[in-house]
């Protein structure tokens, strides 16, 4: 146990050494390059192409074709989105309905429950007392014929030594 707190001990001062030291000031090397190496490649680009030719035109006419066609399917998309919204608004409503009628019927059927136990639990408190009762007096008789008998076994065993 001693050596474990020395060894923990040690590990913190290791660290506070470590955090406490400040960083060196000789700059970090990552790798034996010299900076003077060749310079980067010089890319060739062509001109700009001319916006007013055919093609172009032709790439204009078929974007914009295509982004009215994706804007149609859009809307038809969110028409159907708006449509299934509402339907699916109006069945949740239902839903909710019907789960606040089989609530009241819950809240309904656990009250009769609490009324049964109720009801149980003043039965067992009625006929607790008489059945003490009956279990009480049946010992009691019990015990006088077992002591009436030990009496009787007595008697006769006097009368035959005497």
């Amino acid at each position: 146990m001693v050596f474990a707190k020395l060894w923990l001990a040690g590990i913190l001062v290791a660290v506070l050494f470590v955090a406490a030291t400040p960083p060196s000031s000789a700059p970090i090397i990552l790798r034996n390059e010299s900076r003077t190496a060749e310079p980067p490649p010089v890319v060739a680009t062509e001109p700009c192409p001319d916006t007013s030719s055919t093609h172009v035109a032709a790439a204009e006419e078929r974007m914009t074709s295509r982004i009215d066609a994706t804007r149609k399917e859009l809307q038809a998309v969110l028409s159907d989105t708006a449509t299934s919204t509402a339907s699916l608004a109006a069945s949740t409503t239902a839903l909710q309905e019907r789960i606040a009628q089989l609530e009241t019927r819950l809240a309904a059927a656990e009250a009769g429950a609490a009324d049964q136990r109720a009801e149980a639990r003043a039965i067992r408190e009625a006929v607790a007392a008489p059945m003490a009762m009956t279990w009480i007096l049946t010992a009691l008789a019990g015990a006088g014929l077992l002591g009436s008998g030990y009496l009787i076994v007595r008697g006769l065993r006097a009368r035959k030594s005497g």
